[in-house]
């Protein structure tokens, strides 16, 4: 019975861990695109302190994607960070799924070795997230 009860926790705690808060930003023609807004972190390295947001986002395509390897996917979630200073967004890593909406099954982790921050344009979603969902967190 012990035994029973503790594997029940610990899946509870295995679930909970991996719970997330998933939000609407934005639907487009082609995608709908959502922040996790239980990740959204301010990072600092002292120079910056406060600026920097790390962030988990997802795009649920409506039609399956294509990757470079020719892995077809029909959801991607990224790690970004954006810069409310800087205006500018990187992505850190991604991470494919064959279902929509980040389901089914994973086709691997990417961690980007190489970092561009990319200015975030007027009018964007990238914008949009920006504004609504990461900078005004203190």
């Amino acid at each position: 019975m012990k035994k029973a009860i503790v594997i029940g926790t610990l899946a509870l705690v295995v679930v909970t861990a991996h719970a997330t808060d998933w939000r609407l930003v934005k639907r487009l023609p082609d995608a709908t695109f959502f922040i996790d807004t239980a990740s959204v972190r301010i990072e600092g390295d002292g120079s910056n302190e406060g600026d920097v947001r790390k962030i988990n986002v997802l795009l649920s395509y409506k039609e399956i994607q294509k990757a470079v390897n020719g892995t077809q996917f029909l959801s991607i979630s990224f790690v970004d960070v954006i810069s409310c200073a800087n205006r500018t967004i990187t992505t850190l890593s991604s991470t494919q799924y064959e279902g929509e909406n980040g389901t089914g099954k994973k086709y691997g982790f990417h961690k980007m070795n190489i970092r561009i921050p990319v200015k975030i344009e007027p009018g964007t979603v990238n914008e949009y997230l920006m504004e609504m969902y990461v900078c005004d967190l203190k």
